[in-house]
C-alpha cells in the first residue's frame, strides 16, 4: 500500500521469478502463476 501513490495509474507488470518452465516442477510453477494473478487482481482493486 505505501507504493500505491507512486504508481499514479501507470502500467504495472507482475511477473514471477525465473525458472517457471525449466527448473521448477509444474505444480510449483503453476502456484507461482496463480499467486501473480491474485496479486495483480488485488492491486487492480486498490488503484
Amino acid at each position: 500500500q505505501p507504493m500505491l501513490p507512486a504508481l499514479k495509474g501507470e502500467t504495472v507488470y507482475i511477473n514471477p521469478s525465473c525458472g517457471l518452465g525449466d527448473y521448477l516442477p509444474r505444480e510449483i510453477a503453476f502456484q507461482k502463476l496463480q499467486l501473480a494473478a491474485t496479486v495483480a487482481d488485488k492491486l487492480r482493486r486498490m488503484i
